[in-house]
């Protein structure tokens, strides 16, 4: 058989949503998410599983400035690993509802824009 052998890993994970990103990337990091019933990437992309209630604020702030400077200075390879992640300064409590607001009009701009270049 053609995939006698292969192993595809974390099955429990598959079509749940998720955000993610490259993990080789020569410019600034990048994440999105990833909606329910679909599959995440498995070549050169990773994804996290956060709870749903700090999706958003988690994906805000991953796509900031200061994340990108932080991941520069973490790993300063062009490859971003989930460790790396895992040693960012963020909050275990997103109760900011000021960053939570900029979050949430960036990110229905960012769809409006998309939807738009859809068209």
């Amino acid at each position: 058989e053609m995939l006698s052998g292969c192993r595809m890993g974390n099955r429990d994970s598959f079509f749940k949503p998720a955000i993610t990103f490259l993990s080789n990337s020569s410019s600034k990091f990048c994440a999105w998410l990833t909606e329910e019933n679909h599959l995440f990437c498995s070549t050169g992309g990773r994804s996290l599983f956060p709870p749903p209630e700090v999706r958003g604020i988690l994906l805000g702030i991953l796509n900031s400035k200061l994340t990108n400077r932080l991941l520069s200075l973490i790993n300063p390879t062009i490859t971003v690993k989930v460790g790396d992640l895992n040693r960012l300064p963020i909050p275990n409590n997103f109760e900011d509802n000021d960053l939570i607001n900029i979050v949430n009009k960036t990110t229905a701009i960012l769809n409006r824009f998309l939807i738009e270049s859809d068209k």
